[in-house]
C-alpha cells in the first residue's frame, strides 16, 4: 500500500510550518505551498489524497482551487481551513465539494484525527496500518508499567474515541490487547529460558509475579508454572 500524500496550502508561513509539524510522526508524505496557484499546479502534476486549503490565499483562493479541482476532476479530497466566525463560507465550501472544514486556530489532535478519517475513507486498509503502528508501539513498550491508553493517545495525537474504535475494530480493548502481547512474550520466555517467573513478570511489564499469574491464567487458561512444565514435556 502506498503512503498517503497530503498537500497543505496557506499563505501564512507560521501556519504552514505548524501544520506540517503536526504531521511529522504520521506515515504520510506532506508537501506545503504558499498560495492557491501553487496548490493547483501541484494537484495537476501529482496525486494527493488530501489537500488542506486556506480559504483566503493570494492569486487563487481556496474556492478557486476547489472549483478547478471539481472541473478537472482531480481525485483529491479537500479539507478547508477557515477563520473563526466564517462557518457560512465553510458550509459553502462543503456544498461546492469539499469533504470537511476546520476553523483556525487548528488544534493538532483534531487535525490529525480528521486527516486520518479522510485517508481511511479513501484507503480502507489505512485503518489497519494505524492498528499495526499501535500494535508495534505496544510491543516496543511492554516493559513500561505506566503504559496506559492515555500514553497511546498522546503518542499518536489521536482522540480517546478514535483509539477506542481502533481497538474495537481489532476485536479487543486496549487492556486485552496489552495483556495479549505481554502474555505472548511471557510464553516465549517460559519455554526458551530458565528465568524465574518473577523475573519474567518484570521483563514482560507485569507489576509482579501475582499479576502475571492472574493475567496468564485468564488469557491462556493455566498457570505460568503449569504452562512451562507442559510445554517442555511436549517439546
Amino acid at each position: 500500500m502506498t503512503r498517503a500524500r497530503i498537500l497543505i496550502a496557506d499563505d501564512e508561513p507560521m501556519i504552514r510550518s505548524a501544520l506540517k509539524d503536526f504531521l511529522v510522526d504520521q506515515p504520510w508524505d506532506v508537501e506545503v505551498v504558499s498560495d492557491g496557484r501553487e496548490a493547483l499546479a501541484h494537484l495537476k502534476k501529482g496525486k494527493f489524497d488530501v489537500a488542506v486549503l486556506d480559504i483566503r490565499m493570494p492569486h487563487i483562493d481556496g474556492f478557486g482551487v476547489l472549483d478547478a479541482v471539481s472541473i478537472k476532476r482531480v481525485p483529491t479530497d479537500i479539507l478547508i481551513l477557515t477563520a473563526f466566525g466564517s462557518v457560512p463560507r465553510a458550509v459553502e465550501a462543503i456544498q461546492k465539494g469539499a469533504k470537511d472544514f476546520m476553523q483556525k486556530p487548528v488544534k493538532k489532535e483534531e487535525f490529525v484525527e480528521k486527516l486520518t478519517a479522510m485517508i481511511s475513507a479513501r484507503q480502507p486498509l489505512s485503518t489497519h496500518v494505524m492498528a499495526d503502528r499501535v500494535d508495534a508501539f505496544l510491543i516496543a513498550n511492554l516493559t513500561r508499567k505506566d503504559l496506559t491508553q492515555k500514553v497511546v493517545v498522546d503518542h499518536f495525537c489521536l482522540s480517546r474515541s478514535y483509539i477506542w474504535k481502533l481497538f474495537r475494530d481489532m476485536g479487543s480493548t486496549f487492556t486485552e490487547r496489552l495483556a495479549h502481547h505481554r502474555t505472548e512474550k511471557a510464553k516465549g520466555m517460559l519455554i526458551k529460558t530458565n528465568e524465574p517467573i518473577y523475573v519474567i513478570a518484570e521483563l514482560c511489564g507485569f507489576k509482579n509475579q501475582s499479576r502475571l499469574s492472574e493475567v496468564f491464567f485468564r488469557v491462556i487458561g493455566e498457570s505460568p508454572t503449569r504452562f512451562r512444565q507442559r510445554s517442555r514435556a511436549d517439546f
